[in-house]
Order: C-alpha cells, then structure tokens, then sequence
C-alpha cells in the first residue's frame, strides 16, 4: 500500500514516489478521495511517472 514515508537513514525521510495510477487505486479502494493530493502536497508522496514508483502493490 502507499502508506507513510520510506526511511532512507535515521534521520533522513524521502517522501514515496508513487505514479498517479497508484494514487488512483488507493483512493478507490479505501474511498477517501482527494488524499492523494494531499499526501503529495504535504511532501509524504511524489508523484513520478509509470515504471518509476516504487509502491508495493496490494494483492487482491
């Protein structure tokens, strides 16, 4: 799931890099709509293009 921030270091946090697609699904499967760009606007998620994010897929 797309869910908080990948820890680099200790002390070093790199926000998720997630493609519009991956923002997509998750605000369909959990229904909060509009998160998404909340999360990116908040710096928790960048948004990439496809084949360059690295979100883990849920598996239905």
């Amino acid at each position: 799931m797309l869910y908080g921030k990948i820890n680099d270091s200790c002390s070093n946090y790199t926000p998720l890099r997630v493609t519009r697609e991956d923002i997509a699904a998750f605000e369909t499967q959990t229904g909060f709509f509009g998160l998404g760009q909340r999360m990116v606007r908040a710096g928790i998620w960048t948004i990439v293009n496809e084949g360059e994010g690295y979100a883990i897929k849920a598996r239905a």
